[in-house]
């Protein structure tokens, strides 16, 4: 199906990419409205640093996403939720947090382009995706590259979504039947141009698959609600 059967550009959309930080200076970007930075302190407990949520570089996963979410909703207001280190790696702990972030600050679109497939805390996981459910955030993650289980996708709560390249742009396909109900582009000619903005073409990129069909999916759900704002 083609993102054109709806024009919203997101305004007045609030939209939080979780993951490794977003460059502010990525020419595909130019609305960051906040965010925070969720860690563990030495004592083991979760902080929330409101200064460290960028991200020094220009083609970070985390940028990926949120330029392709802007590209597509350019008013909507995006946030960035950094959870993961400068290796991409973080605990299923700070994700649970992230997500209570989003509920605290009445975030209305969250981009998950990361999971877990470990099981110890899948279950305060879905608790959180559902009391966000509640709250009436529209959560989207990105299945495992490889089809393993990967938790908050494969939740009730959330709507997965996994990659096909015979989408373009922000087309999608709905599969209800399926665990990963959508699927979009996990790498076209526009992503490519997106995370080659700042960078050499032959700069390795981490954003793909459906790392970067997630953020499309979003994108679309940003601007179908600034249509229907009350949609679930």
């Amino acid at each position: 199906m083609s993102e054109s059967s709806y024009h919203g550009t997101g305004k007045g959309i609030k939209v939080a990419v979780i993951d490794d930080g977003i460059f502010p200076e990525h020419p595909y970007i130019s609305n960051i409205a906040g965010g925070v930075g969720i860690d563990f302190d030495e004592q083991g407990n979760i902080v929330y640093d409101n200064d460290d949520y960028f991200h020094e570089i220009p083609w970070s996963h985390g940028t990926v996403c949120a330029a392709l979410i802007h590209h597509r909703v350019p008013d909507a207001e995006i946030y960035s939720v950094k959870v993961l280190n400068e290796n991409g790696t973080g605990h299923p702990a700070t994700l649970v947090a992230a997500i209570g972030w989003c509920i605290d600050n009445n975030i209305k679109v969250v981009n998950i382009s990361l999971g877990t497939t470990g099981e110890n805390f899948a279950t305060k996981l879905q608790a959180e995706c559902a009391r966000a459910a509640k709250h009436g955030i529209i959560l989207v993650a990105a299945t495992h590259i490889g089809g393993l289980i990967s938790y908050p996708s494969v939740f009730p709560e959330t709507i997965g979504v996994g990659k096909d390249n015979r989408y373009k742009g922000y087309e999608y396909g709905y599969y209800p039947t399926r665990i990963a109900e959508f699927v979009a582009a996990g790498q076209d000619e526009l992503s490519l141009n997106i995370m080659n903005a700042l960078v050499k073409p032959c700069t390795r990129i981490k954003s793909h698959g459906t790392s970067s069909a997630a953020p499309r999916i979003s994108a679309n759900v940003a601007a179908l609600l600034e249509q229907m704002p009350r949609l679930d």
